[in-house]
């Protein structure tokens, strides 16, 4: 009598991703070295950064709504929590009733690692400037050594794990049967899906992205993820700051060419006009130092 054994086991196999041209990424330091609370990457060029920091949200740089610290420290006061969402929000992980950054005991893995889960240690992120456009994503499986691109049907689901919603992802279906079955597994999975094949992010908000990057269930024995983040740093200033810093200058140039046209029309000599007032307000002091001299004489 003959027996088959049927094994099913998770492969022995990694799944991750990175980015095209790494040459123009650095590091942003968000650790907390000087008295201030500020600190330079030795990485990067001059970018400083506070403890405790959270992403922007939705309504704003100044108010940050996700749960997710980065570079935690429970001993210092928390960054920009200045409205009551701000100060609703935010839990800490490795860091939880904890007193000191020392305390939450970070360990070397979990200051480099990407993974949401130890955001608290998390000192640097990935940095580029703005704006971030058409920047190329790849995706491969490490299996067994080999290192293998990812491609449909292993659709991939991407979402920003603080909720910023400034950033588009950009891709290519090869083909129509490729399209269809795209569409039905979203609405099986109800949540947008991407072909690996081609794709591209670009990114129109500042400051850190947290990406979460999954592919859907039943292609592989496991859930294969990974997280990615992104600094976006010198960014132009909000809206409206930037139109009403040039309103501003433009006002103030036209009123200036505006006074200079009085000035030559009607050909007024403006430095004439104040020789004259100073030699006035000589002759004034003068005369009333005469007066009072002469009232002093008549007294005496």
């Amino acid at each position: 009598m003959l027996e088959y054994t049927f094994l099913a086991t998770m492969p022995l196999g990694v799944f991750s991703m990175y980015f095209d041209h790494l040459g123009i990424l650095s590091h942003i330091s968000f650790n907390s070295t000087s008295e201030d609370g500020l600190s330079v990457s030795v990485l990067d060029m001059p970018t400083l950064m506070k403890v405790n920091y959270r992403p922007p949200s939705v309504m704003g740089i100044a108010v940050p709504l996700t749960d997710n610290f980065y570079n935690a420290d429970p001993s210092k006061p928390r960054m920009r929590n200045y409205f009551e969402g701000s100060k609703a929000s935010g839990k800490y992980k490795q860091c939880a009733n904890k007193s000191s950054r020392a305390q939450c005991k970070c360990a070397d893995h979990m200051k480099l690692s990407f993974s949401v889960a130890f955001s608290d240690c998390k000192e640097k992120a990935l940095r580029m400037k703005f704006p971030v456009k058409d920047l190329p994503l790849y995706f491969v499986v490490e299996d067994e050594g080999y290192l293998v691109n990812l491609t449909s049907p292993y659709f991939i689901t991407i979402h920003e794990v603080n909720n910023r919603t400034n950033w588009v992802i950009s891709g290519t279906n090869k083909t129509l049967s490729l399209t269809k079955l795209r569409m039905y597994l979203e609405k099986q999975v109800k949540t947008k899906l991407y072909n690996p094949d081609g794709l591209t992010i670009s990114i129109t908000g500042s400051e850190l992205f947290h990406f979460r990057v999954s592919t859907i269930p039943g292609v592989s024995f496991c859930n294969l993820f990974d997280e990615f983040q992104i600094y976006v740093d010198d960014a132009p200033l909000a809206f409206p700051g930037q139109y009403l810093i040039s309103t501003i200058v433009a006002v103030l140039v036209g009123g200036i060419l505006f006074a200079a046209f009085l000035l030559h029309n009607y050909e007024i000599q403006i430095i004439n006009f104040f020789k004259r007032k100073k030699i006035r307000n000589k002759v004034e002091s003068k005369t009333s130092v005469t007066s009072k001299e002469s009232s002093e004489s008549n007294k005496s």
